[in-house]
C-alpha cells in the first residue's frame, strides 16, 4: 500500500532573477511515525522528469535534504522504511528551502501463514501478529458456513500475537467447492488469508470412516506375509498422506474394517489380518479374511497381513 500526497507549489521566477544562485534551491523535512518518533535511516529517494535521481537516508533525528535543485522543477520523493508503508510527495521547488515532512505508517497486520490447505485435515492453525507499537483491533470476515475460527475479533497488544484454531465442516461444503478467502482487518490494513480444501476422500492413498472414527489406508502395509512385529513396525513408520501417526488398528476397528472390506477395497480375502489389541501367550487378536473369524497369532511365529489406520481428530 503507498499513499500519494501531491503537494504543487507555484513557481515564482522574479524578472531579472537569472544567476545560478538564484534557480537552485533545496528541500528537507523530517521522517517520523504516528506517535512522532523521527525515524532514522528511512531512504529517500528523489527524481524529476529529466532523469535526475538521488538516493539518501534519514540521520539519528529523522532529517533529509536534497540539495541543488532547480526552481520551477517537479520532483517525486520516496521515503521507505522495513515495518512501514511507503510515503510519496510530490513537489515544485519554488524557493531556495522547500519543505516535506513524512509520517509513515506502521505495518501492523501480518499472518504466519497467507495460505491453509484443508484438504486432509479438517482442522488447520495460524498466527494474527500485531508487528505495531499500538494495540490493534482486528476481525475476520468469514462468508461460507463451514469454515469457523476459534476467534473472528478482538485486540492484540503491541507486539504481540493471537493464535487462531480453523476448523471446517465437510457437511456443509458445497460440491465442488475448492475454498474460499478469509480477509483479516485491522484499523488502516488488511491481509488475505486463503483456505484450500476438497470435499472429496482420496481413494489413492486412504478412506475415511467417520462413524468409527479412523482413517484406512486403501492398501495393505504389506505385500508378502510377515510377523507381527514386521508389520507393527511398518505401520507405525508409514507416512502416507503426510501423517505419521498411522498405526495397526485394534481388534474392534479391525472387525469394522472387515464389515467396509468392499468399500475400503483391496485385501487379500485368503489373508489374516492383524489388530493391536493383545491377546494370549504373545499372541496378538487377528481375523481371516476368508472365514470372518478372529484367532490369536504370535507375534514373531505367525505370519500375516495389515491395514494401517489413523484416529480422525
Amino acid at each position: 500500500m503507498e499513499r500519494v500526497l501531491y503537494l504543487i507549489i507555484t513557481a515564482v521566477m522574479l524578472y531579472g532573477c537569472t544567476s545560478e544562485k538564484d534557480t537552485t534551491g533545496s528541500i528537507n523535512g523530517i521522517v517520523s511515525n504516528e506517535l512522532e518518533f523521527e525515524l532514522q535511516r528511512a531512504k529517500m529517494m528523489l527524481s524529476d522528469n529529466a532523469g535526475r535521481k538521488e538516493v539518501t537516508e534519514t540521520g539519528s533525528d529523522g532529517r533529509y535534504e536534497f540539495q541543488n535543485l532547480t526552481l520551477g522543477e517537479i520532483y517525486t520523493i520516496k521515503a521507505e522504511l522495513k515495518g512501514y508503508y511507503t510515503d510519496s510527495l510530490v513537489t515544485v521547488i519554488s524557493k531556495k528551502e522547500t519543505r516535506g515532512d513524512f509520517v509513515l505508517k506502521e505495518i501492523a497486520l501480518r499472518l504466519s501463514k497467507t495460505v491453509i490447505d484443508c484438504s486432509i485435515n479438517d482442522y488447520a492453525d495460524f498466527v494474527i501478529y500485531n508487528d505495531s507499537q499500538r494495540d490493534m483491533v482486528w476481525t475476520a470476515d468469514i462468508n461460507v458456513s463451514w469454515l469457523s475460527f476459534s476467534k473472528t475479533s478482538g485486540v492484540i497488544k503491541a507486539k504481540s500475537a493471537e493464535p487462531i484454531h480453523v476448523t471446517i465442516d465437510r457437511s456443509k461444503i458445497p460440491e465442488n467447492s475448492s475454498g474460499t478467502e478469509v480477509i483479516i482487518n485491522s484499523s488502516h490494513e488488511y491481509a488475505e488469508l486463503s483456505v484450500k480444501i476438497s470435499n472429496n476422500i482420496d481413494n489413492d492413498l486412504y478412506i475415511e470412516l467417520k462413524a468409527a472414527g479412523i482413517a484406512v489406508q486403501r492398501k495393505d502395509i504389506n505385500t508378502t506375509s510377515l510377523n507381527w512385529n514386521s508389520l507393527n513396525s511398518l505401520c507405525e513408520n508409514s507416512i502416507v498422506g503426510g501423517f505419521t501417526d498411522w498405526r495397526l488398528p485394534t481388534k474392534d476397528e479391525l472387525a469394522i474394517i472387515f464389515n467396509e472390506r468392499d468399500v475400503i477395497g483391496g485385501f487379500n480375502n485368503n489373508g489374516f489380518y492383524f489388530s493391536s489389541t493383545y491377546g494370549v501367550n504373545s499372541g496378538y487378536w487377528g481375523i481371516s479374511f476368508n472365514t470372518g473369524y478372529f484367532s490369536y497369532g504370535s507375534s514373531n511365529s505367525s505370519l500375516g497381513y495389515a491395514r494401517a489406520v489413523r484416529s480422525l481428530h
